[in-house]
């Protein structure tokens, strides 16, 4: 009763009505991305003022030299700003205003490629399914990482039809090991295009390595398997800190602490100046497929 009877009540009478530009996106090193640009307004005024840009200008520079870029507008009146591809290490800053509206400004550094790592997969004492991601050279403070892992079984049946499944594993957490507890396994993890990234720094390592656990069951179920091969290999990713931070507020924001309201489930985090959003980028590697588990009978 205690856990799901406390409310908060606070006022939206004295937010101020200024709109503000919208900056949204993410830069992936060695490839495209999508920069989108927006008019917010304040929910109080919702209807009332028009979000369309008007007379827009725009400005991305790569190491103090400007980009050009191509735009189309977007359905609400924003502006959907195509880029090239930019290279690990590249300083990004953008600008962007409109009539009526202060000039809303953000940077970020590409990140370098993912470290050095090796990979091992092995079954702990409850019989979870465990991928120990290990850097074999860790770099200077300051650094964040994202994990998604992808599988693929091979199950051969008793009478000799094969049968294969692939996609991407789900994170899983016990739901008896509450965050409270200091010991208990509860990563903050984004589900994005039909998988979980998992997130963390150097501060979430033990001895340079990193463990995710996997949804796999500890045993497949008898339907007359004769032998199972299942594999795995995992998405690599590493982001500068501003991209790390906004995916983190998503995460702690859609958790188990913000949905008995012990925590707030607006918590967010914004990198533009002047303005309100996410500019970050990020880079990635894929290591290759490795065999995470067989059985036989």
């Amino acid at each position: 009763m205690s856990a799901t009877g406390c409310e908060y009540h606070f006022e939206l009478d004295n937010i101020v009505e200024d709109p503000l530009i919208c900056i949204r996106s993410y830069m992936p090193a060695g490839d495209s991305a999508v920069i989108r640009i927006n008019k917010t307004v304040p929910v109080t005024v919702i209807g009332k003022i028009d979000t369309a840009l008007i007379s827009p200008s725009y400005s991305l520079t790569c190491n103090g030299k400007e980009i050009g870029l191509y735009d189309t507008w977007s359905e609400n009146g924003g502006l959907y700003i195509k880029t090239g591809s930019f290279q690990s290490g590249d300083r990004l800053e953008i600008t962007a205003t409109a009539e009526g509206m202060e000039t809303a400004s953000a940077s970020t550094i590409v990140p370098e490629s993912f470290p050095e790592y090796s990979i091992e997969t092995f079954q702990d004492e409850k019989g979870f399914s465990i991928t120990k991601i290990h850097l074999t050279d860790m770099p200077e403070k300051g650094n964040y990482y994202g994990a998604a892992i992808e599988y693929y079984s091979v199950t051969e049946y008793e009478d000799g039809s094969p049968y294969r499944e692939y996609g991407f594993v789900f994170v899983d957490f016990n739901d008896e090991e509450l965050p409270l507890d200091y010991n208990g396994y509860y990563p903050y993890y984004i589900y994005r295009g039909n998988k979980d990234v998992v997130l963390w720094s150097e501060k979430d390592m033990t001895e340079g390595a990193y463990e995710i656990r996997m949804d796999f069951k500890r045993h497949p179920e008898n339907y007359g398997y004769k032998r199972i091969e299942r594999y795995i290999r995992v998405h690599l990713l590493r982001f500068s800190e501003e991209m790390y931070r906004t995916l983190y507020a998503e995460a702690a924001t859609d958790n188990f602490l913000a949905s008995l309201g012990f925590s707030s489930p607006s918590f967010t985090y914004n990198s533009i100046d002047n303005g309100t959003g996410y500019f970050g980028a990020y880079s990635y590697t894929c290591s290759d497929w490795i065999q995470e588990r067989i059985w036989e009978k």
